[in-house]
Parts: C-alpha cells; structure tokens; sequence
C-alpha cells in the first residue's frame, strides 16, 4: 500500500543548458534531463502544468535558480520522439499566449536538442521577436518569416553561436548528430523580474502533437498522462490503448493506471476542476451536476460475485439521491491487472466508488481499496464523505483516519443461544447487547 502523495505534476530535473542568442543577447535555456523512460509524447517540467487551455508556466526572477529564473515546459525525448533523424523532421511548431507584450526573442521558445554535445548545449532554438499580451501567436520553424516573426538560432556543433538562420542551416551544422530531445520552454523571467506567464498549446514535432481543449460537461473529460503507462478503453472498444499526450476521452471510459498516472481534467460550471489518480483502474463518469466519479474495477478473487451483486443492487436502494444524477458506472473486470485500489489526489469535487461504498471529495488525497471484507478507504489529506451502501449510513473521515464499509451486515443472530438463556437468568441487559 502506497501512501506517497503526488502532486499533479512530474517536475523532471532541471538543467541550464547553454545560451541562445537572440536579438537580445544571450540568454539561457532551461531544459529537462532527457528520460528515455518516459512514455509521454509531451512531458511538463518546471512549474508547468497541463490545463484545459494549454500547457501554463510562469518565469520569474529567483536567485536560487540556475541563472537565477525559474522555468518550464515540455518536452519530447527518448522513445517518444516521432524520429531522431533531423532530416526526417517535417513540422516544428506551437501557439503561445503569454499575460505580457514581448519586444525581442527571449522567451517561449523550441529548443531541439542534438547528440555532439552533452546536456542540450549543442541545440537549434526557434523564438518569435515580438509578441502581444493576451492574443495567441503561432511559431513555426518552417516558416520562419525572414526573421521578422520566428527566428531560429544555433548553439554549438561546427557553426557554434549563429543568429537569424534557418531549420535548413541548423541541420548542416550538426552533421551526423541526431535529436536527443525537442522542447518548448518559457524562462522569460530573465528579461521580466516580475514574471511572465505563457499559455503552450498545439506542440507540434511531426505526428507528435500535444493540443489541449475544453472537457464538455457529462461528455468528454481531458486527460494528461503524467507519468508511466496509462491505457484507456473507451465504452463499447475492444481493446485498450496507451495514453501518451494530453487529450480528450468520453466518460464511460474504463481507464488502467496501475502503472502510472493520470491527470484528469473536468468541466464544472463555467470552469474546470483538476485531479490525478493512480494505483489502480477505474471507469470514469461524470453527474449532471458535475462530480466526476472514478469506479474501481475488478475485485479480489476471495469475493463472491453473488454478494458484490446484492451490494451494488443496496446501493443503489438506499442511495437514490447519490444514483439519480450519476451516469451509470459500468462493471468492468479488467485481466490485465491484479490491483483493485485506487488512489486520488485531486483539487475539486470528485468522487471514487467500490462494491460497497463511495467517497465524495473535494481537494483531497485518499485511498479506495477493495478487500474480502469490504471497501476500504484511508485519507492522507483533507476529509471524506463516505457512504456505506451496506450500513445506509454517511461517515465523514477525516485526515489520518480509515474506515471500511463491510461486505456484509454484522451478524446480530445469536447462534448457541447463550444471549437469550443469560438474558433470562437476569445475567445480561439489552444494554450490554
């Protein structure tokens, strides 16, 4: 049993790698330590965090940083790069919407890292010259507007420092190298002390985009693996399949984070509410009213089906205003895996559900497990509403703190008959009972 708590985002290692030139002057690069072990088409780092409208990082001054800013991104590496030929490259791109007006090409920019140097301090850089605060503007390596709008520079190989060039250019410097990694970082806070917050959207290498859009509300929520291997099947699919960038899937869906984890972002109202779970599979739905529900799927061989059967059919009994507005969870055993947990760390109402009970949250980190004996929950953060479909009775939990709904009621039948012989000898009260 896992009680780590996850935030709900995978900050990588950060590195200062190089300088890039630009109209500016020199400026650093902030970039992630390639991880051939991600499995991720776009992996955050630094401060960024995947929302519905993009990827968002903000870059300040911070003397205890490398360079003295701070920065984020994203970035692809390792197996996830589409191809490490840089000839074979076709699309460089992405849009960006920063909280600023921008005069020169500091910051967001891509940087595409090569192998004849170490640490991305041999790379290609793309950065616009100019930009507008709160208006989205496209940045596209191929299509470099004479160096008016997108300029690429280069750092190192046979070249060394080149400014106003092209992604053509970049190539025939770095003969015979290939691509580590490619990302798309904001470290903007070395020009602007008081920081710069810029919205990514639409990463663009090839047929490896990263496009965040609005979740729909009992439809279709968006999700973000975070880290490790996330597969998703969607309701009436066959078969599963990995989730390797952000995107959207339709509620109903039956979702296998056991080796990794997700993020899921849903519409709620005239915004969005955020969470991250693991450990576990579950099928994904959402109310009318906006809560959004992960049920576990599966149980322990020691279950009888009979019993989870009864259980469910109480609950849904006894619980009338919990089941009117949830979408229908369909049962699901998935036999890839043998882990009938879950655990959640989210920011806004949600809810997960077992065979026995449910426990409705909101900015919380907690655990749902299902045993022989019951649903357990454990909560590490925060408070939970528990429902126990077995008892009919609401619990509220509080951090530190367990509780297990029972598979079944406790036996009050008095089998050898001694309660009511001593009862009548006077020997016991009700009571005592």
């Amino acid at each position: 049993m896992r009680h780590a708590v996850v935030v709900l985002l995978t900050i990588g290692t950060l590195l200062a790698a190089a300088a890039a030139v630009s109209a500016a002057g020199s400026t650093p690069i902030c970039a992630p330590l390639p991880s051939p072990s991600s499995s991720s088409y776009w992996t955050p780092f630094g401060d960024a965090v995947w929302t519905a409208n993009g990827l968002v990082t903000t870059s300040r001054a911070d003397p205890t940083q490398p360079y003295g800013v701070t920065c984020g991104g994203a970035s692809v590496t390792g197996g996830s790069l589409p191809t490490t030929n840089p000839k074979q490259i076709t699309a460089l791109s992405f849009d960006f919407n920063p909280d600023r007006s921008g005069p020169s090409g500091i910051s967001p920019r891509l940087v595409v890292c090569f192998s004849d140097g170490p640490s991305c301090n041999s790379n290609g850089n793309l950065a616009p010259t100019q930009w507008t605060a709160n208006t989205w503007t496209h940045v596209d390596g191929f299509a470099p507007s004479n160096g008016v709008d997108n300029v690429w520079g280069n750092q190192g190989g046979s070249c060394g420092t080149t400014y106003n060039t092209t992604w053509s250019a970049i190539i025939a410097c770095h003969p015979g190298a290939t691509i580590t990694e490619i990302a798309v970082v904001n470290d903007s806070g070395s020009v602007y002390t008081a920081g710069e917050q810029v919205v990514l959207n639409n990463l663009t290498v090839n047929n490896v985009v990263a496009h965040a859009a609005p979740p729909v509300l009992g439809q279709l929520a968006t999700v973000v693996p975070v880290m490790g291997q996330v597969m998703v099947k969607p309701h009436g699919a066959r078969r599963f399949h990995a989730v390797k960038t952000i995107t959207r899937i339709p509620y109903g869906a039956i979702v296998n984070a056991s080796k990794g984890h997700l993020q899921i972002i849903a519409a709620r109202g005239r915004g969005t509410e955020s969470g991250v779970f693991y450990d576990g599979s579950f099928s994904l739905t959402q109310t009318k009213t906006g809560v959004v529900q992960a049920a576990l799927t599966g149980r322990p061989a020691c279950a009888d089906a009979s019993e989870a059967s009864e259980a469910s059919e109480a609950s849904e009994a006894s619980d009338a205003s919990e089941a009117s507005d949830a979408s229908e969870a369909p049962e699901a055993h998935d036999a890839a895996t043998k882990t009938f947990r879950l655990w959640g760390h989210v920011s806004g109402r949600f809810r997960t559900r077992g065979h026995y009970g449910s426990a409705s949250v909101q900015g919380t980190i907690w655990l749902t497990e299902e045993r022989c004996d019951g649903t357990f929950f454990h909560v590490v953060k925060g408070t939970l509403r528990i429902r126990d479909f077995t008892l009919h009775k609401t619990i509220i939990l509080r951090a530190g703190h367990s509780y297990l709904a029972p598979s079944q009621p406790p036996d009050t039948y008095d089998h050898d008959g001694d309660y009511y012989s001593d009862k009548a000898l006077g020997l016991i009260h009700d009571t005592e009972r």
